[in-house]
């Protein structure tokens, strides 16, 4: 569980610091769906 919100704050911290990037790649929802699912499987 540890692990998986540690995973979640760096994704919030990355789309934060990335924002115009993020919001960019965000019209892209296949490119976001597969860092959703990516992040999802790496949770334990």
């Amino acid at each position: 569980m540890r692990l998986q919100n540690r995973l979640k704050q760096t994704v919030t911290s990355i789309k934060i610091r990335f924002k115009p990037l993020y919001t960019l790649l965000a019209k892209n929802n296949n490119l976001i769906q597969r860092l959703d699912a990516l992040s999802q499987s790496i949770s334990l």
